[in-house]
């Protein structure tokens, strides 16, 4: 989506020579007054692109050339290894500690059983590598709880790992 606030896009000037990585992008381009929305024919596969266009306004005709890099990524992340440090049931005031690992710049979590959830885990200088901890807390209770690792990557795709070794807290 391309906007211009001021002026009224030339939408058939506009998107004459619109290219896509180097080749003529086969779609429907929308105008709506200063906007430009283009929507493929056929789904794009995954990459990156750079998509090339040349805004020209009316009623002078003033044009640039305008591109813009995306990505498309409609790949989940995989997820190698969720563990933790539990050897035993936990008890109020006993750290947690949770480690996973996948691939980088995510943002990763983990849950314990279904009542503690979302507990938020930060990559280490090691990329790829999440770290996070829970302290046990009065009232936490779970008997053989799966712990659940969470990593949601850039482009907002999502994964989840089961740890092998349930966790209890008493």
């Amino acid at each position: 989506v391309l906007t211009d606030a001021s002026t009224e896009v030339d939408g058939e000037a506009s998107v004459q020579n619109a290219i896509v990585q180097g080749s003529v992008v086969p779609g429907v381009w929308t105008v709506d007054f200063n906007r430009l929305i283009f929507t493929p024919d056929t789904p794009m596969g995954e990459g990156i692109y750079t998509a090339t266009i040349y805004p020209t306004d009316k009623p002078l005709g003033n044009s640039t050339e305008a591109s813009i890099s995306f990505t498309l990524d409609q790949t989940p992340p995989v997820i190698t290894s969720v563990t933790h440090d539990a050897t035993g049931v936990l008890r109020k005031g006993s750290v947690l500690n949770v480690t996973l690992v996948s691939e980088p710049n995510g943002t990763a979590s983990f849950d314990i059983g279904v009542n503690i959830t979302n507990q938020p885990m930060m990559e280490t200088g090691t990329p790829g590598t999440y770290v996070g901890s829970y302290t046990v807390v009065e009232g936490d209770d779970v008997t053989n709880a799966v712990l659940m690792g969470h990593l949601i990557d850039p482009a907002q795709n999502g994964s989840q790992l089961a740890a092998d070794v349930l966790i209890s807290i008493n």
